[in-house]
């Protein structure tokens, strides 16, 4: 079975963050033709059923939609019920409630505003040497040394500037660097993206009402693996209960890690919900037969066909 992740999905010439790294709506089209042409493209629930009978095919197909961005009711639902097909959608719940543009998307802005990642990698330092102003914390230099850069699809340095914001620098400092790159380099004030970047409940309640799955994703769009297990269990059963209480969660309901961290306190509280399956972020092309049913490795977008030149031998 090939599980694919999604995220952004948007007509990039139409898009107010032309450099942000989306999949072009064309190019959307032509790989679900591609897929229906060559795999077998299940619905969330006989992905499920499948994988908990070990019951699957390499010609089996499953869709995923991560972060709840607008671009799934605005561009992937049409194109899906067009085509009568069922996904699966993981939005985060406080940015569903508007509450938060979430640091991930913060960084992609950042990144998809500035050409420049140079300049980019620049400015961290510097705000991180004044933040850390008694130098209570490990040189920056230092942080950039210990880093992993390698990345199927991104530079390394792009995946320098994302690690540091991500989780490599301290969580406060990282978080006031990512507010001053924005007032730096988006143009666009943060109350008014966060008005038009992701899905309302009543998107959500619009794909379920297709029967499309909504599952789970946290609240905050964490690390689940390196939080403590009070913090994840608020971040995993909140997000349980706001879907639960809304009528968007069914029985088999399964999860996808933010950013692909769990550890086993996160299997524990998965397994004490009932939830049915879980999606890492792990590529992998082998048989899922050789996965725990928590640990389900998921293939890119990118990994598949999205236009003629890309299925010229």
């Amino acid at each position: 079975m090939k599980i694919i992740k999604y995220h952004y999905v948007r007509d990039i010439s139409q898009s107010k963050y032309p450099n942000l790294k989306s999949l072009d709506l064309k190019k959307f089209i032509y790989q679900l033709n591609y897929l229906k042409s060559n795999f077998n493209i299940l619905t969330p629930t006989e992905a499920k059923i499948k994988l908990i009978k070990n019951d699957i095919d390499e010609n089996d197909c499953w869709l995923t939609f991560d972060d709840g961005y607008i671009d799934h009711i605005q561009y992937v639902h049409p194109i899906l019920k067009e085509n009568m097909i069922k996904a699966s959608f993981y939005p985060t719940i406080n940015s569903t409630l508007k509450k938060q543009l979430l640091d991930v998307n913060k960084i992609h802005l950042i990144l998809a505003s500035c050409t420049n990642h140079e300049l980019i990698l620049e400015d961290i330092k510097n705000y991180y040497k004044k933040l850390d102003i008694n130098n209570l914390h490990t040189p920056v230099e230092n942080i950039l040394i210990g880093l992993n850069t390698i990345h199927r699809y991104d530079n390394p340095l792009t995946i320098k500037i994302k690690r540091l914001l991500q989780f490599a620098l301290p969580i406060k400092i990282r978080e006031e660097i990512c507010n001053l790159l924005m007032s730096k380099y988006v143009v666009e004030d943060q109350k008014k993206i966060l008005s038009n970047f992701y899905m309302s409940l009543d998107n959500l309640k619009e794909l379920y009402d297709y029967g499309h799955e909504i599952g789970i994703h946290g609240c905050n769009h964490q690390r689940w693996g390196t939080l403590n297990f009070n913090d994840q269990f608020n971040e995993i059963c909140k997000s349980f209960d706001y879907l639960k209480d809304n009528q968007l969660l069914k029985d088999d309901f399964s999860c996808c890690y933010p950013w692909g961290s769990y550890n086993n306190v996160t299997l524990d509280i998965l397994k004490n919900i009932n939830c049915t399956v879980a999606l890492t972020s792990i590529p992998n092309l082998n048989n899922l037969n050789e996965f725990h049913i928590y640990k389900l490795p998921r293939l890119d977008t990118n990994d598949f066909p999205q236009s003629n030149l890309d299925t010229e031998t």
